[in-house]
């Protein structure tokens, strides 16, 4: 039941179609909870203890190579916390730091004593920077509310957001035991949730480590929950369902400058088709529900979520010329040849550079690449008037900007002639 939740949740299906680091995070941080859930269990054998606790230590390890300091300091915090609501201080001396401290060390260290070796400002930049900084500061700009969180929590858990609160009293319960993996999940939830809504950055994928736990948590929930209170959960969902098939045909009146509305055109059907499949898969749900088959009725809702959550995310490849270079990088590449010198003005799309293979000298904006900027400052301009000499100098030039820097970069009379074009990117090459 819990596979077929995280299976269908949105905000996890949403995050693998994403290339970041965080799905790979969350992967080895859940093995890290789960492999220690298992070990302490209270039905484990020494030998399961130690092994189960191996295997926690080494995932730790890898979600620290992973993204960082988060991949120790979250489990650590959950261990404080639980043992403290638990009152089982013992809980720490069963961790066997005496194999596991090794273990760990042996993964982590080799990795960042290279680097650190090869490039002497990684120390400072990635534990300075990349983690306090980040954290209590908004130097990058990703700052949000405290309840930033929340509405994506709402939405992301589609179809399940309504039986968060069951999956939040199930893990408030207690069965006795010494060790109690409910409320271990419950807490490393709540770590995680809180953790970074108090950060001073924020993104959406940030939370995406506690969607399994949940997962785990609302299977029990919805296993036992009442037949009348399933319906009316996933009656609402059905509704949402509907409402998104209904809703689809109006989508180009959202339409702007940006993107135009045959894009959203061709976007609607995907979420008509979406809210159609999740609408159904509800309906066979409570269908199921009532006949007594709970799991398959949970697997059913399931299919549809997986349905609604696929559709909306392929079928989002409608918007991809607004959103993505790979179009405009088709013109762009029988243009180059082995001497052509590439430019990205006040702006950077991370997509263009793998979609035409090379590299491209910025253009007075660093974002998060300033630390790279300092370290190769012969591969960064700073301002416009040092692009121009640049662009004069250079025998063949291709530079991307965006439609508001083309007209300025006209007014100033640079000669360019421009080759490529869509609602947020101008492709301009030397005549």
């Amino acid at each position: 039941a819990a596979a077929a939740i995280l299976g269908a949740s949105l905000h996890w299906v949403a995050m693998g179609h994403f290339s970041s680091l965080d799905m790979g995070l969350a992967f080895f941080l859940m093995l890290a909870i789960c492999a220690l859930a298992i070990a302490q269990r209270d039905p484990a054998t020494p030998r399961e203890q130690r092994t189960w606790m191996i295997v926690a230590w080494a995932a730790a390890a890898l979600a620290v190579l992973s993204k960082g300091l988060v991949g120790i300091v979250l489990p650590g915090a959950t261990l404080v916390l639980y043992s403290l609501w638990q009152r089982d201080w013992r809980l720490l001396g069963r961790l066997h730091f005496g194999i596991g401290v090794p273990v760990f060390a042996a993964i982590v260290a080799p990795w960042f004593l290279i680097v650190g070796e090869r490039n002497p400002e990684f120390y400072r930049f990635f534990f300075i920077h990349e983690h306090f900084e980040r954290f209590l500061t908004k130097v990058h700009g990703r700052e949000g509310p405290w309840w930033y969180f929340i509405p994506i929590l709402i939405a992301g858990f589609i179809p399940w957001t309504l039986a968060l609160p069951a999956a939040i009293r199930a893990g408030l319960r207690s069965d006795g035991a010494r060790f109690q993996p409910t409320r271990w999940l419950l807490v490393w939830a709540a770590v995680v949730f809180v953790f970074f809504s108090v950060s001073s950055s924020k993104l959406a994928s940030y939370t995406v480590p506690m969607i399994p736990a949940l997962a785990l948590l609302a299977a029990p929930a919805l296993l036992h929950i009442g037949t009348s209170s399933l319906r009316r959960h996933w009656g609402v969902v059905a509704i949402v369902g509907i409402a998104a098939t209904i809703y689809a045909p109006f989508l180009p009146r959202h339409a702007n400058p940006e993107t135009p509305a045959a894009l959203y055109a061709a976007y609607a059907p995907w979420i008509a088709g979406g809210g159609l499949a999740l609408a159904v898969g509800c309906i066979v749900g409570i269908r199921l529900a009532c006949r007594g088959r709970r799991l398959a009725a949970i697997t059913a809702t399931a299919v549809g979520g997986l349905a609604f959550s696929q559709c909306l995310l392929s079928g989002h490849e409608a918007l991809s010329p607004v959103f993505s270079s790979y179009h405009i990088a088709r013109t762009v590449r029988p243009l180059l040849a082995p001497d052509t010198r590439l430019f990205t003005v006040d702006t950077y799309d991370h997509t263009l550079p793998f979609y035409l293979g090379r590299t491209m000298t910025m253009v007075a904006y660093q974002d998060e690449l300033a630390a790279g900027i300092r370290t190769e400052p012969q591969k960064f301009l700073p301002d416009y008037e040092t692009f121009e000499r640049a662009w004069d100098a250079a025998p063949h030039a291709i530079a991307l900007m965006n439609p508001r820097e083309f007209e300025t970069f006209k007014l100033r009379g640079l000669p360019m002639a421009e080759v490529a074009r869509d609602p947020r990117r101008v492709i301009v090459t030397k005549p």
